[in-house]
Parts: structure tokens; sequence; C-alpha cells
């Protein structure tokens, strides 16, 4: 008797044995499931599902069991292609990135790309597919917003290419109209200032001198309009321009404002540099404004300007 215990308990530890690799086996296996982010299912060849993870279940918004045993092709909003998809994977044993979408039971719509492969038992037959469905719903938002801001850019560039063709076209125009009732305006007044200085009084010679200056800077201005409203082009090319005369001019233009503030300028002697002389006669001419504007003192200094 105690001969045949011992000749049985042999069988029975392996069996112990290989049940309890088979339970690591099984658990293993799970763990791999539940480890993907994206959903797994298994499909046999009749096109039921055999098996899912948790992600499966979250992304149709149906309890495992009720997945379990359902046609796999019932989840999508194209049950044909997704039909025809699985027997191509079944033909060629591999399936990559084939784009479907998945209706869930609310009615959301979620993009997926499905990838799938063949599974089989250890004597090789072929058991069914393993399928994941990747979710691209926000990065196919994403790409479709970013394609619906390209073509409005691109739609803003060309209105903004019209409005500096057109803004272009008027500072012609607007350059040689403003141009003809200033010469007309100007030439008077340097024949006036040459044959009569020194023969009217000293406040004349005065006045006159301020109507030949300020024909001269509205001279400037209008020949400038359309250099300025080329801005940013390549074709503007910049000069030496001489940022101490370019200052005095502009507070000869701001000498009604200063004396208006009781504003002093003090002015260090400044470089050349390389600008667009009308632009920079803006700059000290915003600078200097908004000097006057802002501050509570009555002094503004212009400080050195490096090139």
């Amino acid at each position: 008797m105690a001969g045949s215990g011992l000749t049985l308990a042999a069988p029975l530890i392996k069996v112990n044995r290989d049940i309890t690799a088979a339970r690591n086996a099984e658990r293993y296996a799970r763990s791999l499931i539940e480890a993907s982010p994206d959903p797994l299912l298994a499909i046999n060849p009749a096109g039921r599902i055999t098996d899912v993870n948790q992600a499966t279940v979250r992304a149709v918004g149906v309890p495992r069991e009720q997945v379990i045993g359902t046609d796999y092709a019932g989840y999508f909003t194209a049950p044909d292609r997704a039909r025809d998809a699985y027997r191509r994977a079944l033909a060629d044993g591999v399936l990559a990135d084939c784009p479907l979408a998945i209706r869930r039971p609310d009615g959301e719509v979620r993009d997926v790309l499905v990838n799938a492969s063949l599974y089989r038992d250890a004597a090789g037959t072929v058991l069914g597919l393993v399928a994941t469905g990747h979710d691209i719903t926000d990065r196919r938002r994403a790409e479709q917003e970013r394609a619906i801001r390209a073509v409005e850019l691109e739609r803003a560039n060309a209105a903004l290419a019209r409005s500096n063709a057109e803004l272009e076209q008027f500072a012609y125009a607007a350059s040689h109209d403003l141009s003809e009732p200033l010469r007309a305006i100007s030439r008077p007044l340097a024949l006036l200032a040459r044959r009569y200085h020194g023969r009217l009084d000293e406040q004349a010679d005065e006045f006159i001198g301020f109507a030949v200056d300020g024909c001269q800077r509205m001279q400037n201005l209008i020949d400038g309009l359309l250099a300025f409203s080329r801005v940013g082009r390549p074709e503007d090319d910049t000069v030496p321009t001489d940022a101490d005369v370019t200052l005095h001019a502009v507070l000869g233009a701001l000498g009604p404002t200063l004396d208006d503030a009781h504003a002093i300028v003090t002015v260090d002697p400044l470089p050349v540099v390389m600008a667009e002389p009308t632009q920079l006669a803006q700059v000290f001419q915003n600078l200097i404004s908004n000097a006057v504007k802002f501050t509570a003192t009555s002094t503004c200094a212009a400080s050195r300007w490096s090139p």
C-alpha cells in the first residue's frame, strides 16, 4: 500500500504543476492584454470576439461580458469595411493602420487606426486575429483645425497682398496729386523769399521762411509716402542718413507743439546711420511727441544714439 501511494503521488504533483503553470501563463497573458492603453481584442475565424481588455470596454461603452461572443464588425460605423479588413488580415496575416470609426452607444463616433495580426496555437493552427484600435479622433480634429487655419491664413495673406498693392497704387496717386498743388504754392513762396528778402521787415522775412520751410517738409512727407507704403519689402533700401539733420528737421516741424507745451529739447550730436530717412524722421517725431504728451515736466531730452 505504501508503495502504491508513492506511485500515485508523482503524477498528481506533475498535474498540479501543469495546472499552476497554465494558470500563471493565463495571468501573464491577461496582464499583457490589459497593459495595452489601446483597445485590444481577440477575434475567432468566424468574426466573433473571444476576448477584450478594459480599454476596449471603455472605447465601445459596453460591459465585457456583453462584448464577448458578438460580431466585432457591429461596433464600427461601416461594418462592411470592417469585415473586408478582417478578411484581408486573415489572408495577408497582418493589417496595418486601417482607418475605421467606432460608434459608441451614446452616438459618439471615434476615429481609430486598426492593426491586426494572426495568432496560432502550439501546432501552428490559426485561431483568429489579435487586433488593436488606436484612437486618432483628437489628432484628426487637430489636423483639421490646422488645415482650416492654414486656409484662413492663406486667405488673409492674399487679402493683405491685395491691400498692399492697393496701398502702393494709392501712394503713387497721392504723391502725384499732392505734389502738383504743393509746387503751385512753394514756387511763388521761393520767389518771394529770394526777391524780397531784406526788403520787407524782419517779421515778414521770418513768416516767409516759415512758409518755405513748411512747403519743403510737406514735400518730404509726400516723397516719403510711397516709401512708407513699402515697409518690409525687400526692395526697400536703407541709405546713410544724418540722424542729426533728420532730428532737427523734425524739431522744426514740431516747433508749435513744443512752444505750446513750453518744452525744451536738448540734443547731443547724432551719427550718420543706415536708415530710410522718412521712417527715421517718423521715429523721432513719435518719440518727441509722446515725451511732450506724457511727461509731467517741461523738458524733454534726446540722448545720444549709437549707429
